[in-house]
């Protein structure tokens, strides 16, 4: 009897440490557990840069314009670095040398979170983790 609920003990303590094991794996996969500075192919989207910017165009500038009609402020420039994953996926996105309020750059990190279509970096003839970094400079508004 003390045999079985030993055996039972040592059962579920492998379940539990398999399936810990499985979960952080699949974590580290979709999270990216390190990030490449370098790599040896940057990311690209849709392979062509014509793609790159009609989403600019479709789904970036209306949130630029919704922020400078809410907050009455002049956006003239992004620098925007993007984060992607082994399977492509954008999985976080900063802006760096922009001034743009909280709301703004929450609402722009939802829109390129939601961006599909990224190849990702190659390193070492293996795809990885990666920035991307894409400076937009003298936007201009007609």
């Amino acid at each position: 009897m003390k045999l079985i609920i030993l055996l039972k003990k040592i059962f579920s303590t492998f379940l539990l440490l398999l399936i810990f094991t499985l979960t952080t794996s699949y974590s580290q996969d979709k999270n990216c557990d390190t990030i490449a500075r370098y790599t040896e192919i940057q990311p690209k989207f849709k392979s062509e840069t014509s793609n790159l910017d009609k989403y600019f165009n479709n789904h970036i500038v209306p949130v630029l314009l919704r922020s400078m009609e809410r907050d009455n402020v002049l956006i003239t420039k992004l620098h925007i670095i993007l984060t992607i994953n082994l399977e492509g996926e954008v999985i976080e996105a900063t802006f760096s040398k922009s001034k743009l309020n909280t709301l703004c750059k929450k609402e722009l990190r939802e829109a390129f979170l939601t961006m599909k279509g990224w190849q990702p970096g190659i390193l070492n003839n293996q795809a990885v983790c990666s920035y991307y970094s894409w400076p937009i400079n003298s936007i201009k508004w007609q």
